[in-house]
């Protein structure tokens, strides 16, 4: 579910409603249906996270319709437990930063950002509706700051000319 989560930039109700249906994985792809505002779109299914999945799948085949089944016959695992295994990895690892599972989903954003992934194609993969709800979303470490060269500094690079044949 974390991987996944992650991975994909999903909402924490978009794990749990998460059906087999949704994963396209010829395209590396997973269909999020009715996620926030009732809206569909297309974001990312990572190799590694398919493999997990696959992997889960395998061990738990869970019944019914929901990847991630709830106590309740035919009924997506709740959102209090995703929450409690979220803060349970989290212990495990060692994490005391104050957190939540959303986290993981500004992670992605931020990530993305980073590897150079334009904010539109970032804004889609979210879901989201207005660039501005995606720039909340974006959060540059320092580290990374620290490797951007100012534009200033190309201008003293020597220009290249080409002499007209």
């Amino acid at each position: 579910m974390l991987m996944l989560a992650y991975g994909s930039g999903l909402r924490l109700s978009e794990v749990s409603a998460l059906t087999i249906d949704q994963v396209v994985r010829n395209k590396g792809l997973l269909h999020v249906r009715g996620g926030k505002g009732r809206k569909d779109r297309f974001t990312l299914l990572p190799p590694t996270a398919l493999t997990a999945m696959e992997a889960y799948w395998r061990a738990a085949r869970p019944p019914g319709p929901h990847f991630f089944p709830g106590a309740v016959p035919g009924r997506p695992i709740t959102a209090g437990g995703i929450a409690k295994r979220f803060n349970a990895a989290r212990a495990r690892a060692g994490i005391t930063t104050r957190m939540t599972f959303h986290s993981l989903r500004h992670a992605f954003a931020t990530h993305m950002l980073e590897d150079g992934v334009d904010v539109v194609t970032i804004q889609a993969l979210l879901g989201h509706a207005s660039i501005v709800t995606t720039l909340r979303y974006l959060h540059v470490r320092v580290d990374h700051l620290e490797r951007v060269t100012s534009p200033l500094e190309r201008l003293k690079e020597p220009r290249t000319t080409t002499k007209a044949a």
